[in-house]
């Protein structure tokens, strides 16, 4: 992520540093979040969501958001809407 910093000296700077140094840290929450919890990369959960079409596994209809596994084996089932993932949660 490449941002320009402002120049002035009244502290915008460190403002603009600190919203780059948030972004890069919910990115790599994100990251984190998907290895720990489901054994997922970025990249794979992206060719998952691409191999159902961009859609939701069950509605076939929304854009997916959350992963779905199986709770007693960690299986990686796919990726769900909000509302199909509410429903069967």
């Amino acid at each position: 992520m490449s941002a320009r910093l402002p120049t002035s000296s009244s502290g915008s700077w460190r403002r603009a540093l600190t919203s780059v140094r948030k972004a890069c840290k919910a990115v790599k929450g994100r990251q984190h979040h998907l290895k720990r919890n489901y054994g997922l990369t970025e990249a794979e959960r992206d060719a998952l969501i691409a191999s159902q079409h961009g859609l939701c596994a069950i509605c076939l209809a929304a854009p997916p958001a959350h992963v779905d596994h199986c709770h007693k084996t960690g299986r990686v089932r796919g990726v769900l809407c909000f509302n199909c993932n509410s429903a069967i949660g």
